[in-house]
């Protein structure tokens, strides 16, 4: 079952991410941010959420600690 991500939510991920929109206006300096999401989902959803969301790229999917558990977080 695929639940399709809300078209409202990709513009403003970017935005916060990259510092503009899609017409190119600078909203910040180059500084990219690194967006987190906190999630009680399985910890395989959450990846899929996050990659769809582009929150993380497909490369940063891939890398070692880009999720953690609850368990691994509180250690």
């Amino acid at each position: 079952m695929d639940d399709p991500v809300s078209d409202n939510v990709h513009k403003p991920i970017h935005m916060i991410r990259f510092g503009h929109n899609d017409d190119n206006i600078e909203l910040r300096d180059n500084n990219q941010v690194n967006v987190r999401m906190v999630t009680g989902d399985h910890l395989e959803t959450a990846k899929y959420v996050a990659l769809k969301t582009n929150i993380v790229s497909l490369d940063e999917c891939n890398l070692e600690g880009i999720a953690l558990t609850g368990e691994q977080f509180r250690e």
